[in-house]
């Protein structure tokens, strides 16, 4: 006897609407942005108009602000941009999209981020969200609520193996063999503060 399975993706509508966060978190006065992917049960790329609306919380659950935005998706693939008011403590986002007369719908919950001294930094990658190779350049984009310095490093294997700065909000760097199977970048800016005494 033989026996074999399969795993089926079951839908309603002909198209699979997911919203993939950027950023574990949001931050005042800094955009996040969100991808949003449009695909047949079949897995293959749709390009679709989207709609999606926003609601920003306060801390005690009162709303802050509501957008309403409409995202093209081409292969695909679409950006939703989002600018979270000063106070978010979360943000949530609904989506929908239509084909043939179905609707689907993708729902995502994205919390805010806190600082005592109300600066902020997002280190996000620019191009592609594809797996890195070795000897690809890297570009990331830091932007705060600050300018300054950014200071980086890329950890793998427990260690750091590569450390710089830059004076742009932008750096790269050519992926080497140390970090491969897996790295992690992180990011510090520091503003330059002039003291002066009395």
């Amino acid at each position: 006897e033989q026996k074999t399975s399969e795993v089926l993706t079951i839908t309603e509508a002909p198209v699979v609407l997911s919203l993939i966060p950027r950023t574990k978190s949001l931050k005042p006065g800094i955009s996040a942005e969100i991808i949003v992917g449009t695909k047949g049960p079949d897995g293959s790329a749709l390009g679709l108009e989207v709609t999606a609306n926003t609601v920003y919380y306060s801390e005690n659950g009162a709303t802050l602000g509501q957008v309403a935005s409409n995202v093209t998706t081409a292969q695909g693939v679409g950006t939703l941009t989002l600018l979270p008011p000063a106070s978010t403590s979360y943000a949530e986002v609904t989506a929908r999209a239509e084909l043939s007369g179905h609707a689907t719908s993708a729902f995502v919950r994205i919390g805010g981020a806190y600082s005592p001294s109300g600066s902020f930094l997002s280190l996000a990658r620019v191009g592609s969200v594809e797996a890195a190779s070795v000897g690809e350049v890297l570009s990331f984009s830091a932007v705060s609520t600050h300018r300054g310095t950014v200071y980086f490093e890329v950890y793998a294997g427990g260690r750091t193996v590569l450390s710089d700065a830059s004076e742009a909000d932008t750096f790269s760097f050519a992926v080497t063999p140390d970090m491969s199977p897996r790295a992690k970048v992180v990011a510090s800016v520091f503003a330059a503060i002039v003291l002066v005494g009395v």
